[in-house]
C-alpha cells in the first residue's frame, strides 16, 4: 500500500464540509482540492466516502479550533501517518503534551459516527490529559476521576449538534466496548475503553 499524507484541517479550509454537500459544492472542491494534491478530478469524483474496507473520522477540537477529517484504516491495516495525526490532534491543548491515543477508542468513535451517518463532524470536549491538567481539574472542583482513562489517551467527551445527546449515549452503550458518561448539564457524553459500565 502506497504511504498516504494526513494532516488536521483548520477551520477555514474545513468550513464547508461542515454542510451537506450538493453536486455543484462537491465538484468546485474537487477541482480545489484536485490542484492543491495534483490528482486528476476524475479520479477525486470516483471515490466513494468511506468504502467498507476503510474507517474515516471526521473530528473538530473545540479548545484548538481545529479539524482532523481523514481515513485512518484501510484494507485491514492502521494507517500509521493518521494515527500520528490523530494523536496530536487529540493532545492535551493546556500543555501541549501528546499521548498514543488507543485505536479501540478510534474504532468506538468510528462505529458511533457511523451509525450517526452524514458529514457533521464530533465536537471533541477532551481527548488525552496529561496528570498535569487532571489534577488542575481536580483543583478546581471538576467531575474528574484522578485515575482518568483521558490519562492514557483511552478517552474522549464528545458531542454532535445534530444529534441529541440521549441518542449518542444509546448508540455509545449498544456498543459494549466501555465505559459512557452521560453529562447533560454540560452537553457532552464520555466514552472510554475501560471495563463496560454506565453513569
Amino acid at each position: 500500500m502506497q504511504s498516504r499524507t494526513s494532516k488536521i484541517w483548520t477551520p477555514d479550509i474545513f468550513a464547508a464540509m461542515q454542510r451537506p454537500w450538493s453536486r455543484r459544492t462537491f465538484l468546485k472542491w474537487s477541482i480545489m482540492m484536485a490542484v492543491a494534491l495534483q490528482v486528476p478530478v476524475e479520479t477525486l469524483a470516483t471515490i466513494p466516502e468511506c468504502r467498507a474496507n476503510e474507517r474515516k473520522l471526521s473530528l473538530y477540537n473545540i479548545h484548538t479550533g481545529e479539524y482532523f477529517y481523514d481515513i485512518y484504516w484501510a484494507d485491514g491495516v492502521y494507517l500509521g501517518e493518521s494515527l500520528e495525526t490523530i494523536n496530536r490532534f487529540m493532545r492535551d491543548h493546556r500543555t501541549d503534551e501528546i499521548k498514543e491515543i488507543d485505536i479501540r477508542l478510534l474504532d468506538l468513535v468510528h462505529t458511533i459516527q457511523t451509525s450517526i451517518g452524514g458529514q457533521e463532524p464530533f465536537q471533541v470536549i477532551s481527548g488525552y490529559r496529561s496528570h498535569k491538567t487532571n489534577d488542575l481539574l481536580i483543583k478546581q472542583g471538576h467531575q474528574v476521576a484522578r485515575n482518568s482513562f483521558h490519562i492514557k489517551g483511552k478517552a474522549i467527551d464528545i458531542y454532535q449538534p445534530c444529534v441529541s445527546l440521549r441518542k449518542l449515549r444509546g448508540l455509545a452503550m449498544k456498543s459494549k466496548v466501555g465505559g459512557v458518561g452521560y453529562y447533560p448539564q454540560h452537553h457532552f457524553i464520555h466514552v472510554d475503553t475501560g471495563p463496560v459500565r454506565y453513569w
